[in-house]
């Protein structure tokens, strides 16, 4: 019986620890952390454990909000190969969420807008070897939908059109 009774106590002690280990994670914003921490919290601890349901739903919404906000601040620095890397790893943390996904969806569309943009004005000043090179060093995702292969087309075109007016 006193074996029971201290087994009781240990796990007692060992979820009100998890549980003040989590607030205290949540305070510097290490949310992952936090949640670990309340999966620890079980219900032998009463004084915790409704709450620490609630607060691994906190977490789990604050981390995404985090994760959404970091990625953001990459998409704005042009980092848009971190931002997709932020996003992968906050979904592979809490699954997929509409909120990471928006964000992958900006920053593919942006990194596409700037690689093509950077194209064209390469093409411009008539190095297309270069402008077609930018074009084939992007990710294959970002050649979902038509606008880089329809650029890379254009540009090709062009640049043949260049190759043959210098013969000529």
């Amino acid at each position: 019986e006193l074996e029971a009774a201290w087994a009781e106590y240990h796990e007692i002690s060992t979820a009100k620890t998890s549980y003040m280990n989590a607030i205290a994670a949540m305070e510097n914003e290490d949310y992952l952390n936090a949640i670990q921490e309340l999966f620890n919290v079980t219900e032998a601890d009463t004084e915790h454990y409704a709450d620490a349901l609630t607060k691994t739903d906190e977490c789990r919404s604050l981390y995404v909000s985090q994760q959404v906000a970091i990625a953001t601040a990459y998409i704005q620095n042009s980092e848009y190969e971190q931002a997709i890397n932020t996003v992968d790893t906050a979904e592979g943390q809490m699954g997929t969420q509409d909120e990471l996904e928006n964000v992958r969806n900006d920053a593919e569309t942006s990194w596409k807008a700037a690689v093509i943009q950077q194209a064209e004005n390469t093409a411009e000043n008539g190095d297309y070897e270069a402008a077609l090179e930018l074009l084939s060093n992007v990710p294959d995702y970002l050649y979902d939908g038509e606008e880089i292969t329809a650029c890379r087309s254009e540009l090709y075109a062009a640049w043949k059109a260049s190759i043959l007016q210098q013969a000529n």
